[in-house]
C-alpha cells in the first residue's frame, strides 16, 4: 500500500505547503529576527498554518478523527505526525530554526497534545464508499470505477472524487487496463491451456475435481461461486451480510489436512488487493475463547481496514460469536484504550479459511455463511507427485522475485472481472453441499465410525415399527437389549464414551 512519507513529503507538496504558509505567516520579524510569538500568532497557526499543511478533524461514528489530507487522499495522524511535519516544513524556510525555537518556548500553545482537538473540522467530509451497483479500486494513477452491467471502467483522478480515500488503501502500483479486453466467457471457462492470468488459474485449480482416470476437471459451478465470493470481498458495500468461508473439501474426521491453497486467495491475494487484517482464528474458539481474547481479536483493525480474514479456523471455531459482527455494527478494542467503530454497512468484509467444518446449524448460521469448498489439486500434486505449485505457474504467486509487472496487471484485471461478476450476478451458490453436511455431522458426532454405526442400526430398523432405546436396563429382554443404542455402539465402536447427550 502507498507510503505516507513518500506522498506527504514529496517536493511538490512541500513546496505548495510552504507557499500557502508564507501567504499568511504566523510569526513576525523585528530588526531581522523572529519576534516572540503572540496570541495572534497562535490564532493564525491554528486557522491557517495547520490547514495549509492539510491537518483537519473529520466527524466519524466514534467522534472526531485527526487527519492529513491532500487531493482527497487521507492519513490519520497523531500529535507526533503533526509535530514532525510542521518542523520539517518550517525548516525549509529562511529563519525556520528560529521560528521553531520560538514555538518551543510556548510549547503548550503550539505543540501540546491538546492541539489535536483544536484542528479545524471539515464538515460533511466522508470516505468514498462503494454502492450497491458501483465499486472502486484504488491505484497510484487514480481510482478505477466499475459499474454493474458495463464492461467499461473509468480511471478517475482522486481530486475529482466525491469523498476521500485512505492513503493506506492505495495499491502501490499503476492500474494497466490493457488486459481488460479478455472475453468474459474466457474468464468463466477453463483457462489452463492459455498463457498468463496465473491467479485466475490458481482459483480454477482450487475448483477442480479429480476423476477416476486421474484427470482434474474444472467444476464450473463451484468456480462461479468462488469468483462471486472473491468479487463480494472486493466490493466495499454490504449487499449481503455474509462471511465467506473457504473450507478443505477433503476433510477427514480428527485431521487437518490443509495445504490446498486457500490462504493464497484469502490472505496473500487480498492483502495485495485490499488493506487486509489477518487474525489468528484460534483466538475465537469455543474452548479457549476468554472474554478478553475475544474483546481484542479485532485490535489491529483500523478505519482504513477493508478486509478481515480469520486464518486457519480450529475445529471448535466459535462462529456464533460473529453473528452480531456480521449483521450489525463492529466495535474494535485496541489495547491501551483506543476504539474503532464501524456501522453495519461501513465495516470491513470478512472471510474464514478452515480445514474443519464450521460447527452449528440453523438459519442463524446458514444465512451468514457463503461456503466455498477447495479441492486438493495442489496438495495431491505436491504430496503424491512431488510437483510444487510454482511449477504450474512459472514461479510463486505474489512473490516480489517471481512476479513482474505483467503478472500484477493481469491480477488487477482479474479483480475487475470478479467485481463485475459479483455486481452483475450477486453471490452464486455458497450453500452446504451433501459432502460438507456430512463433514459437519461427523464433527458434531465426533467420529465417522460412530456415525456409520448409528446409520447401520437406524437403517436396520427403519420402517419395522420396533422401538429403539437410548440405553438398556436390567429388566430388558435380549431382543430389547439388542435395540439399545448405547449397547450397540459400545460393541461396534469400542473405547468410545457414549453419553445420552452425544447419542
Amino acid at each position: 500500500m502507498a507510503s505516507a512519507t513518500k506522498f506527504f513529503y514529496d517536493a511538490d507538496y512541500i513546496g505548495s505547503v510552504v507557499s500557502r504558509i508564507l501567504s499568511k505567516p504566523f510569526w513576525e520579524e523585528q530588526n531581522g529576527e523572529i519576534a516572540e510569538l503572540s496570541d495572534k500568532s497562535v490564532e493564525i497557526f491554528f486557522s491557517h498554518t495547520l490547514p495549509s499543511c492539510g491537518f483537519h478533524n473529520i466527524l466519524m461514528d466514534k467522534g472526531t478523527v485527526p487527519i492529513q489530507v491532500r487531493d482527497n487522499l487521507v492519513r490519520e495522524v497523531s500529535i507526533k505526525n503533526i509535530r514532525e511535519f510542521v518542523q520539517y516544513v518550517l525548516s525549509r524556510l529562511p529563519g525556520g530554526p528560529a521560528i521553531i525555537d520560538r514555538m518551543v518556548q510556548k510549547y503548550p500553545k503550539f505543540l501540546d497534545q491538546k492541539i489535536i482537538t483544536t484542528l479545524r473540522v471539515l464538515d460533511d467530509y466522508k470516505p468514498l464508499k462503494d454502492k450497491r451497483r458501483l465499486a472502486y479500486r484504488f491505484y497510484q494513477n487514480g481510482a478505477v470505477e466499475i459499474k454493474a452491467g458495463s464492461n467499461e471502467v473509468n480511471l478517475v483522478e482522486y481530486k475529482d472524487l466525491d469523498g476521500f480515500v485512505y492513503l493506506s488503501q492505495i495499491i502501490d502500483r499503476d492500474f494497466d487496463p490493457q488486459h481488460l479486453s479478455l472475453d468474459p466467457r474466457e474468464v468463466l471457462n477453463d483457462y489452463s491451456d492459455k498463457d498468463g492470468f496465473e491467479f485466475l488459474k490458481w482459483m480454477q485449480n482450487l475448483c477442480r475435481v479429480r476423476q477416476d482416470d486421474g484427470a482434474w476437471v474444472l467444476d464450473s459451478k463451484r468456480f462461479r461461486s468462488m469468483l462471486s465470493a472473491y468479487g463480494y470481498l472486493l466490493h466495499q458495500h454490504w449487499n449481503d451480510y455474509k462471511c465467506v468461508i473457504f473450507v478443505d473439501e477433503d476433510m477427514e474426521s480428527g485431521k487437518a489436512n490443509g495445504r490446498t491453497g486457500k490462504s493464497v486467495v484469502l490472505n496473500d491475494s487480498l492483502s495485495a488487493a485490499l488493506n487486509t487484517c489477518v487474525i489468528d482464528a484460534k483466538t475465537i474458539s469455543k474452548k479457549g475463547n476468554s472474554s478478553s481474547s475475544k474483546d481484542f481479536a479485532f485490535s489491529f483493525v483500523t478505519n482504513s481496514t477493508q478486509h478481515i480474514t480469520f486464518d486457519d479456523a480450529c475445529d471448535d471455531f466459535a462462529f456464533d460469536s460473529l453473528f452480531s459482527v456480521i449483521t450489525g455494527d463492529l466495535t474494535c478494542n485496541a489495547k491501551y484504550g483506543k476504539l474503532t467503530k464501524f456501522g453495519k454497512k461501513e465495516k470491513p468484509k470478512m472471510s474464514i479459511s478452515s480445514n474443519h467444518p464450521i460447527i452449528g446449524d440453523g438459519a442463524s448460521y446458514t444465512d451468514r455463511q457463503h461456503i466455498v469448498p477447495c479441492g486438493g489439486f495442489y496438495r495431491v500434486h505436491k504430496m503424491e507427485l512431488g510437483k510444487t505449485p510454482d511449477k504450474f505457474h512459472g514461479g510463486w504467486l505474489f512473490d516480489e522475485d517471481d512476479w513482474g509487472s505483467k503478472n500484477w496487471a493481469e491480477f488487477d484485471a482479474t479483480c475487475v472481472f470478479a467485481l463485475r461478476y459479483y455486481l452483475d450476478m450477486g453471490l452464486v451458490g455458497g450453500g452446504y453441499s451433501a459432502k460438507y453436511a456430512l463433514h459437519k455431522l461427523d464433527a458434531a458426532v465426533g467420529s465417522a465410525d460412530v456415525r456409520d454405526a448409528l446409520y447401520r442400526i437406524l437403517t436396520k430398523y427403519n420402517g419395522s415399527g420396533d422401538p429403539l432405546y437410548q440405553k438398556s436396563v436390567d429388566e430388558m429382554s435380549d431382543e430389547h437389549r439388542s435395540r439399545s443404542l448405547s449397547d450397540y455402539l459400545a460393541e461396534q465402536v469400542p473405547g468410545e464414551d457414549f453419553s445420552p447427550t452425544r447419542i
